[in-house]
């Protein structure tokens, strides 16, 4: 949102309309979901004091909409043709879903294609419990657009756990790869060890029906952070101009630079 503001100040002259342009932008473009309510409400605060659009943060369970108040339902879902309310679609979308636990829930599971797998009689089988961080992944296409783009964080081992292999043969079906950021154990200390990736991918126009299609997709760029901003106990590291001594700023630079998104 403050790239888009940047711009409207660039290319207008106006403080009125730049005002009124920047907060229509916040007001119709960006939103936000977080099952806790107290993140959701800083959420709200800062986008009150940034620019508005504080009305598009919902409060609600990002898996499923069976409980979803009815702001949420009016932000996120938009009727089909025949009555049905279907999950609003976006041009982009950043995660950072949790990694601990797994959903049990049948009737959340029954909404995931990743809840099924094939069982040694080559029949499609739904499993008992499946870990969130997984699912969100595909809630996560299923909320953007063909074509979209989705920044998600994602523990390192999904992608290179013998067992996660169904994951990745889905997250390459559905969307091609751009790039993949290695983070160190220490980035979200002192909440979590958990050694994480980012990925940054784009959605396909359909699904590939083999995956040796994905021969053709762009070359992945990937980095690797050596200077998380923090110590091993989850303090911030700073330089002695007082700013964070961290290379986040270098590998977002690089990967500006080098991705290659499809039009």
């Amino acid at each position: 949102m403050d790239h888009v503001f940047k711009t409207i100040e660039s290319e207008r002259d106006d403080i009125n309309e730049i005002l009124e342009n920047q907060k229509d932008y916040a007001s119709d473009n960006v939103y936000g979901i977080d099952y806790d309510p107290l993140i959701a409400k800083v959420a709200k605060a800062y986008m009150l004091i940034w620019g508005d659009g504080r009305s598009n943060i919902c409060i609600a369970d990002g898996l499923t909409q069976k409980n979803w108040n009815e702001h949420s339902r009016d932000r996120l879902l938009v009727p089909d043709e025949f009555g049905s309310q279907n999950l609003k679609q976006f041009d982009v979308v950043m995660m950072n879903p949790p990694f601990s636990g797994a959903v049990s829930s049948e009737e959340v599971l029954s909404q995931f294609d990743l809840s099924y797998k094939i069982d040694s009689k080559g029949k499609r089988k739904r499993s008992a419990s499946v870990a969130r961080d997984i699912l969100f992944l595909e809630r996560g296409l299923q909320y953007l657009r063909p074509g979209g783009r989705m920044a998600v964080v994602v523990p390192r081992g999904l992608l290179k756990n013998y067992n996660d292999e169904r994951v990745r043969q889905y997250l390459l079906k559905h969307a091609s790869i751009r790039a993949v950021v290695s983070l160190s154990g220490t980035m979200f200390k002192p909440f979590t060890n958990t050694k994480t990736c980012v990925i940054f991918l784009q959605k396909r126009a359909k699904p590939l029906l083999d995956l040796k299609e994905t021969h053709n997709d762009a070359d992945v760029v990937y980095a690797v952070t050596q200077r998380s901003g923090k110590d091993r106990s989850g303090s911030l590291v700073r330089k002695s101009d007082g700013s964070i001594d961290s290379d986040l700023p270098e590998i977002r630079d690089y990967l500006v630079q080098n991705i290659n998104w499809e039009d």
